[in-house]
């Protein structure tokens, strides 16, 4: 059995992708990071250079991950980390949402997968529900030729316990 721990990667310059990945299989374990986005680099701004900035901030996230051992990098990846003041700007989740896409293309190639915190208290001005995530995912992947929803559903007798939320989505797992 392989087990799993977090390893949140917020400061790239002090991390040591080679030590952390020899002492997690040292100890039997497979990372899952946290990538974080910072007001001069996340991929939901109008600003092209800032833009830009995150999707080089992912792309540094995703070699520290693959680095590290990872096979996840997960986290609050389409904007900022904090209380909204306001409705996200007009088109701020299209932009993310194509920025997503590239990093998502390399993730694969690195063989670490996305996993993207589509509901969040702190930042829902992008994605309110998750009805509308899989609405806009739905709509994107279709546009683009992308392949669905991943079937990475737990056995059944979890599946039971996670309530309403999540039933959403379960609708549209291999669609």
């Amino acid at each position: 059995m392989t087990h799993h721990s977090h390893a949140l990667a917020r400061n790239h310059a002090v991390i040591e992708p080679d030590r952390i990945a020899r002492l997690f299989e040292r100890n039997g374990m497979t990372p899952v990071t946290s990538a974080n986005q910072l007001p001069d680099a996340d991929v939901s701004s109008s600003d092209p250079l800032v833009r830009q900035r995150g999707v080089d901030r992912h792309r540094v996230s995703l070699r520290l991950a693959r680095d590290m051992g990872a096979k996840h990098m997960g986290g609050v990846l389409n904007g900022l980390l904090g209380k909204a003041v306001g409705p996200a700007p007009t088109g701020s989740l299209d932009v993310a949402a194509d920025c997503l896409a590239l990093i998502a293309d390399e993730a694969k190639a690195m063989g670490v997968r996305l996993a993207i915190e589509i509901v969040n208290r702190y930042e829902s001005n992008l994605i309110n529900t998750v009805a509308d995530a899989l609405a806009k995912a739905a709509r994107r992947c279709s546009q683009a030729g992308a392949p669905r929803i991943p079937d990475d559903r737990p056995p059944a007798r979890s599946r039971r316990t996670t309530g309403r939320y999540c039933r959403p989505v379960g609708a549209q797992i291999g669609k």
